[in-house]
């Protein structure tokens, strides 16, 4: 008997065919535990699509951040 896991997380895709380019936003938290696995089925998924390039931004909510990061 196969056993399947999967990891499912609020992750929006938008693609725009005329400029050729993939955005995919991430809109929650990782799950506890399960960021390298997340990480690895990503790198994984990239690769298998071919993207010529991967650029990754990051945020943070403000309450997190510092009062010297939030003035610039």
């Amino acid at each position: 008997m196969a056993i399947s896991i999967s990891l499912n997380c609020f992750i929006a895709v938008y693609y725009a065919k005329v400029e050729n380019v993939m955005v995919i936003q991430q809109r929650a938290t990782f799950v506890k535990g399960k960021r390298k696995i997340f990480r690895e089925n990503l790198i994984q998924w990239i690769r298998k699509m071919k993207f010529s390039r991967v650029v990754m931004l990051s945020s943070t909510y403000s309450h997190i951040r510092t009062d010297q990061q939030l003035s610039g």
